[in-house]
């Protein structure tokens, strides 16, 4: 797949760039579309189906919206979806002309290929990957999806975070404010 994405360059209609959480969510769409094939199937069988951002009001939630700085935000990140689509697009017309697997438009009655399955890909990375300062290049941290941190702290009535020191540089921590109970563990995870 990284020879696909190397080579996916930006589209001069909307100027963004392929970055690490752009790229982790075509990477998440095609693991998606692998379905029971993809190593990662129990972890993304386990995330949300549709989330309660924006991208996924109706039209009559938005216009509450009309003149305020979250409708420039939402338009934003339309448009960031949009562009999202096509480097989709361009990765499908690679993989065909490299004679690779059609697994995007294919995979999983060719959902991945959806306007839903981009905005899905979107939440999901901006609002559960996250930022390792160890996987990236010197200096740039890199970004990835981490299941069993992903299950916590999603729960209203526990208090838990992570850290990597001040610096960012220190052991990935994890730290409770509340006992985690033995026999209710299931109330720590989502789903």
């Amino acid at each position: 797949m990284g020879i696909y994405l190397s080579v996916i360059t930006p589209q001069e209609a909307v100027g963004d760039k392929l970055d690490r959480r752009w790229t982790l969510c075509l990477l998440l769409l095609l693991e998606r579309a692998r379905g029971a094939q993809s190593f990662w199937a129990a972890y993304i069988d386990a995330l949300p189906t549709s989330y309660s951002d924006p991208l996924w009001w109706g039209q009559e939630a938005l216009s509450l919206l009309e003149g305020t700085r979250l409708e420039a935000g939402v338009e934003h990140y339309s448009n960031e979806v949009k562009q999202l689509g096509l480097w989709r697009q361009q990765l499908c017309e690679l993989q065909a002309e490299l004679g690779g697997p059609s697994t995007l438009q294919d995979g999983a009655a060719g959902w991945a290929m959806t306007d839903e399955a981009l905005i899905w890909a979107k939440s999901t990375v901006w609002s559960r990957a996250f930022n390792i300062p160890y996987l990236g290049a010197p200096g740039k941290a890199g970004i990835a999806l981490i299941p069993f941190a992903d299950m916590l702290d999603h729960s209203h009535d526990r208090h838990m975070a992570w850290h990597t020191g001040s610096s960012g540089r220190d052991p990935f921590t994890f730290i409770t404010h509340t006992p985690i109970s033995k026999a209710r563990p299931d109330l720590e995870f989502f789903n």
